[in-house]
């Protein structure tokens, strides 16, 4: 898949001569249907490790609002190409906490993805807040599609996803958020969700 991308990459730079309209627009379905099977791939990774108890942690003091901004910086391109509003409500500096801020990271990029895959139009926001004393809580906020009351406590279950046009045209594994709540739950914290049909959810 990386040589598949790789090679994408160079025929779309014009590396071997100018691309005509079509051909361009096949290089680019090539890089998104590539970029879909790693993101599988890495769901299905992730699950396994978390499942054979060999995802290893790695605790120190983290800076919270700087994984939060990188967390939106690797999910800006897919929030501009989807023509959604991105933002972050964070302080400077802080809140710090002991943690392993790479799986947090990993935690957020994966919610805020989700967020924007379900969001046809306004917006996703991060947001950032002390929670005690080296606590924190984090928050993915979109205007999506919302979940449905009854699906509430089934959506953290392995390889579970609503039967729903949106569900099948946004893909995946249905791994995501039972990766993310086996990580937040290594971290020695809780992943919550509410969600209004229509009018968007909050985790």
């Amino acid at each position: 898949l990386n040589a598949i991308g790789g090679y994408a990459d160079l025929l779309e730079s014009g590396a071997t001569g100018d691309l005509s309209e079509g051909q361009a627009r096949y290089v680019e379905r090539i890089k998104v249907g590539a970029g879909h099977l790693a993101q599988l791939i890495d769901e299905i990774l992730a699950f396994t490790r978390v499942e054979a108890r060999r995802e290893q942690l790695l605790f120190r003091e983290a800076d919270l609002g700087r994984v939060a901004r990188d967390a939106i910086a690797v999910v800006e391109p897919q929030a501009v190409s989807a023509g959604l509003e991105l933002a972050l409500d964070a302080p400077d500096g802080g809140p710090v906490v002991t943690t392993d801020p790479d799986k947090v990271r990993q935690v957020l990029v994966n919610l805020l993805s989700n967020a924007i895959k379900y969001t046809e139009e306004g917006s996703v926001t991060l947001s950032v807040g002390s929670l005690g004393p080296g606590g924190a809580e984090l928050a993915v906020t979109d205007t999506g599609i919302g979940i449905e009351p009854e699906h509430l406590e089934k959506i953290f279950e392995p390889f579970w996803q609503a039967e729903s046009p949106n569900t099948r045209r946004a893909g995946g594994t249905g791994l995501g958020l039972s990766v993310n709540k086996r990580l937040v739950t290594l971290l020695g914290g809780a992943i919550e969700v509410e969600s209004e049909p229509g009018k968007g959810s909050t985790f």
